[in-house]
């Protein structure tokens, strides 16, 4: 009886039922205005026109567009509401203007942009555009370690962060009370009382159901500044749609970790909801440290409204084994530039052996699929591994309802049978991969914040590689029978879901 108390009193209901009730009420708003005062409806009708024209002339992917002139035509009096209801134009004028400073530390001369050009012009243009176009320089003079369960590198980190003498910076979309977190929450309240500047930022929505409301107060109490991403109000509006989905532990500036791992128990199989969960990680020792140093104070300093000056933490120069190139980056929702999705396209569309990747979701651009489909076509081997265990039933189908035209233009894709697969994983041709935190789906593609690190000529390379073929041994292939065993009902409801997936 206590824990359905508790569960009605909860956070994630009682916001849950207030944002039902405006949806009702916006709901019976549109259907009194649509009919009781024809100049407001002939205005609305006219508003909506011209959101049409201009998603029209709109530089937006057309994904999107779709569905939201599906809307506008089917419902137009809604479909106005709902567009008039994104609350992204403020936010982009304050990221732009908060943005401006961290350019000068971030956009670096880069030797090794020149370097990679000797070596592979294909591999250039990569790196190219990471330089360039989303200001993350290309380093050398860093070692790099791979994991591919995160038990291996939550010991890692415990490691590292007992050995802090400086800083530990921690943003992560999720939090959760359990061994994971109680055993760096320990280590950080050490650090703290030694003099170190401990700083946490985690998701709001991420953690909504995970931590205890107002959390980030309880750590500030303990002496742990703390950032509650875009805390979520039981206010209808698109803008809690964009999350924090990094994933970022900086330690004294040369030491950091990212992937797909969060802060909770099931990521080191303490906790076991759905079998097996397969995390993939990455540890950066040296000069590549800096971009996750400066990604995390951008967001802090936007976020606390702060002032911390960056170069205040940048790392003392040392030299570390040379591992190949390393360019940590991040993605913004914010901005026009679509580097998630860019870096993945690049590496794509450049193979001429094999692409693999891992991705819990695939929900895709019609870019992507696009690049895949010809990849394959022109012989490129494209293997694909997704989960078995889905997490959200219809995002699952969603992803399974992409399967036959990939499938028909000869990728392969596989499904995780042990658990469920969380790793966001490329690699192409023994040359290049990416590890971080972006999932093959439009909510990170386009509405999270979202970090990775590009890597080239690395051990790391063969470790991913490796780990994607013991994987791919644990994973059942689908082929035409196994398709047919899809129930109808779930392939109805992915390919109806999938048209407004984009807007999810």
């Amino acid at each position: 009886m206590h824990k359905i108390s508790k569960f009605l009193f909860s956070r994630v209901v009682i916001n849950g039922i207030l944002i039902i009730l405006q949806a009702f009420l916006l709901f019976f708003l549109f259907a009194y205005l649509s009919t009781a005062s024809l100049f407001v409806y002939i205005l609305l009708m006219l508003i909506g026109a011209l959101i049409s024209m201009a998603l029209l002339n709109d530089n937006l992917n057309p994904s999107f567009k779709i569905p939201w002139l599906l809307l506008l035509i089917v419902f137009p009096i809604l479909g106005v509401f709902l567009y008039l209801l994104n609350g992204k134009i403020w936010i982009r004028k304050k990221y732009r203007k908060e943005r401006f400073e961290i350019e000068n530390y971030e956009y670096q001369k880069s030797k090794s942009l020149e370097e990679i050009k000797v070596q592979d012009k294909s591999i250039y243009g990569q790196a190219k555009y990471i330089y360039d176009n989303i200001n993350s320089p290309i380093y050398k003079n860093t070692e790099g370690t791979y994991y591919s369960v995160g038990e291996d590198m939550f010991a890692d980190m415990i490691k590292d962060l007992k050995s802090a003498k400086k800083f530990i910076f921690l943003e992560y979309f999720i939090i959760q009370k359990g061994k994971m977190w109680d055993t760096i929450l320990e280590i950080l309240l050490d650090k703290k009382e030694e003099g170190v500047d401990v700083r946490v930022i985690y998701d709001d929505i991420g953690c909504i159901s995970k931590l205890p409301n107002n959390y980030y107060k309880e750590l500030d109490k303990m002496g742990i500044p703390c950032i509650s991403f875009n805390r979520f109000k039981p206010i209808l509006s698109i803008i809690y749609n964009n999350r924090d989905h990094r994933k970022i532990m900086v330690i004294d500036g040369n030491i950091g970790y990212t992937g797909g791992i969060n802060l909770a128990d099931e990521y080191i199989n303490e906790a076991s909801r759905l079998g097996h969960w397969k995390d993939t990680g990455i540890r950066l020792k040296g000069d590549a440290v800096t971009t996750l140093t400066m990604l995390f104070l951008d967001a802090w300093n936007i976020f606390k409204v702060d002032n911390t000056p960056f170069d205040a933490y940048l790392p003392e120069k040392k030299k570390y084994a040379n591992d190949g190139y390393f360019a940590p980056y991040g993605d913004s929702p914010l901005k026009r530039e679509t580097a998630g999705e860019t870096v993945y396209l690049n590496m794509i569309n450049a193979a001429t052996d094999y692409v693999y990747i891992t991705t819990p979701y695939l929900i895709l651009t019609y870019e992507l699929v696009l690049a895949l489909t010809n990849a394959a076509k022109r012989g490129v081997d494209v293997k694909i591994i997704t989960p078995a265990i889905p997490d959200k039933w219809i995002v699952h189908a969603i992803t399974e309802s992409y399967y036959p035209i990939l499938m028909k233009s000869g990728v392969e894709i596989y499904e995780y049978t042990p658990g469920f697969i969380h790793s966001k994983t490329f690699i192409c041709d023994d040359k290049v991969g990416v590890v971080g935190t972006i999932n093959l789906d439009f909510r990170s593609l386009y509405h999270h914040y979202e970090n990775a690190v590009w890597i080239y000529q690395s051990s790391v390379i063969n470790s991913i590689k490796k780990d994607f073929i013991e994987t791919l041994g644990k994973s059942n292939f689908m082929d035409e029978q196994k398709m047919k065993a899809i129930p109808w009902y779930k392939k109805i409801m992915g390919t109806v879901a999938k048209i407004f997936a984009p807007l999810m």
